[in-house]
């Protein structure tokens, strides 16, 4: 591929780390062009890496776009969960 662009995220802790990579797994296993491919990474427990190469960069932005926004939904999913389960 031709682009490539990394996220590096690091988490307070394992377990968030955790849950964000298995969700965003499914999502790297169905890309549907081969114009590009993501592939995701938990390292040392609490960072998470996103690679995403592409063919070019329309492609590039594309993909980029969507997975900050489902990092993003993923993250801000959590932050309920936390929520409602500490207030009861």
């Amino acid at each position: 591929m031709k682009y490539e662009f990394t996220v590096s995220l690091y988490f307070k802790d394992k377990s968030t780390a955790e849950t964000i990579y298995r969700t965003l797994i499914p999502e790297t296993l169905t890309t549907l062009t081969d114009r590009g491919d993501v592939e995701v990474h938990l390292e040392k427990g609490t960072l998470l890496k996103l690679v995403i190469k592409a063919r070019d960069l329309t492609m590039l932005r594309a993909l980029t776009n969507s997975y900050l926004r489902l990092l993003d939904v993923t993250i801000q999913a959590l932050k309920v969960a936390d929520y409602y389960a500490s207030s009861t």
